[in-house]
């Protein structure tokens, strides 16, 4: 993630946070597939489909515009690479200072009470979506510069509708700190996980 910095006519100055996402991120990336027998079509449509997985992460966030708990995405631009296989993914979003620079020890009782209520606002937003994040930790807990909360980082955040069972060795699933138990178990799972994590948090 880069901080962008942008003069306007009069001086004005904006900062952003721009997120970069190469894939594959390299080229043992696509000599490993090509060791495991897979032609270049295959390998193509294989980190096509990676590409197509995270716009719909992007898609998600976009979803969740103006929610006031939730990092917003500015724009985004998706270059494919010329003469190979392969992706640039480029997303602007709102420039945040993660919860653990914000804090100070010990926490007072008055930051929990804000972060916890925040927390919650970001869930009800999500439910709202009809959306599971299930990655709630503090990593991805940012604060703007007024103290408010955002949660960000929907890499691995599901549609409900398509929420299925799954281990964690299938994917990866988050902090095995934060996650709750019917995660790590991989039963089922809906909103009260995030509440769970969020508890943690």
């Amino acid at each position: 993630v880069y901080r962008a910095k942008r003069m306007e006519y009069g001086g004005r100055t904006f900062y952003s946070a721009i997120k970069v996402i190469s894939v594959p991120k390299n080229q043992q990336e696509i000599k490993a597939a090509r060791s495991q027998g897979m032609d270049d079509q295959a390998i193509y449509n294989y980190f096509r489909g990676l590409v197509d997985n995270l716009l719909n992460e992007i898609t998600l966030m976009d979803n969740l515009k103006g929610a006031k708990n939730i990092v917003g995405i500015e724009d985004y631009k998706i270059i494919e690479r010329e003469g190979e296989i392969g992706w640039d993914l480029f997303i602007r979003m709102e420039l945040l200072t993660p919860l653990s620079k914000v804090l100070t020890d010990p926490v007072s009782e008055a930051q929990v009470l804000k972060v916890g209520m925040d927390l919650c606002n970001a869930l009800a937003a999500c439910k709202r979506n009809n959306i599971i994040h299930r990655d709630i930790k503090p990593h991805n807990v940012m604060v703007l510069r007024d103290g408010s909360v955002k949660v960000a980082d929907f890499g691995i955040a599901r549609v409900l509708s398509s929420a299925r069972h799954s281990t964690l060795t299938q994917e990866a699933l988050g902090s095995v700190h934060y996650i709750s138990p019917e995660q790590a178990r991989g039963s089922s799972i809906d909103a009260r996980s995030d509440l769970y994590s969020a508890g943690v948090v």
